[in-house]
């Protein structure tokens, strides 16, 4: 089975103007700060599409470049994630952490990462330490720091902890916004090797 493409389906949901549901007093439009950025956001994406970047080797790479390494280190992740560096690891977590929330918010994140706390210490080596405050947070909401492994559990513990995931969302967007989550893993794999 073909492995989902992320990154064009983030684009796809932005271009179509989905976005995730605002609570109902506080309702996004193009005329507020947050509609704002999600137009400037669409147009970052045109940008990049069709553009290419220099590697840290000086080699040119393009966005389809990214988006097929990105797939081919989470199919090998999917496949034995210890086999994978922790720069790869921390690349792998944060796109998948940005596919999910852009879908349905950091609930669908809970629903499909084993490896939550360890997506917030990938976003500390990746530069993005107030988006891993905020999933620090989120995982603080379970009992013990860490979501449960039971699917059945993990499904009910995040129907409790519904309304402040939802609060989350919007501070883990405007968090991964301000610091260019999506654009920060594509200057850490252009450059081959983790910030330090």
């Amino acid at each position: 089975m073909p492995l989902v493409r992320p990154f064009v389906a983030t684009v796809f949901l932005i271009q179509a103007g989905c976005q995730p549901s605002a609570p109902p007093e506080d309702v996004a439009t193009p005329n507020d700060a947050r509609g704002a950025r999600a137009v400037q956001a669409t147009g970052h994406v045109d940008q990049q599409f069709g553009s290419s970047k220099r590697s840290a080797a000086g080699e040119e790479r393009s966005m389809a470049d990214f988006v097929d390494s990105m797939e081919a280190l989470v199919a090998r992740a999917t496949e034995n994630r210890s086999q994978l560096t922790v720069r790869e690891r921390a690349l792998v977590d944060a796109y998948i952490l940005d596919f999910e929330t852009v879908v349905s918010g950091l609930d669908n994140f809970f629903r499909s990462s084993a490896v939550a706390t360890e997506t917030a210490d990938g976003l500390r080596l990746l530069g993005a330490p107030e988006s891993a405050k905020v999933i620090d947070r989120a995982c603080a909401l379970f009992p013990g720091g860490e979501p449960p492994e039971d699917p059945m559990e993990l499904g009910l513990r995040l129907g409790d902890i519904a309304d402040e995931l939802e609060a989350l969302d919007w501070e883990f967007s405007e968090a991964s916004e301000n610091e260019d989550l999506r654009g920060l893993t594509e200057r850490v794999w252009l450059a081959g090797e983790p910030p330090e």
